[in-house]
């Protein structure tokens, strides 16, 4: 798939032999399908690409303060 060459390029050029050594954090704020969501693509990049993902609830300012200071990609749809 593209995604699994995306990583194959990245793990080439940083290094990494093993994709479960990747570990990625996705943070989500209560409401909505935000959890629901999250946890659909952490499984999906878990099986096909074998990387660690973590979904992690936080307080809907810290989730602010997060993306304000430029430490997350984050989704803007609210």
């Amino acid at each position: 798939t593209v995604a699994q060459g995306f990583l194959a390029s990245y793990m080439a050029e940083a290094g990494i032999d093993d994709a479960g050594d990747i570990v990625v954090e996705l943070w989500y704020n209560k409401g909505g399908a935000n959890q629901e969501i999250l946890e659909a693509v952490e499984a999906m990049w878990e099986e096909n690409l074998g990387i660690d993902v973590r979904t992690v609830n936080v307080e809907f300012a810290t989730y602010l303060d997060t993306l304000e200071g430029c430490n997350a990609i984050g989704g803007g749809g609210f």
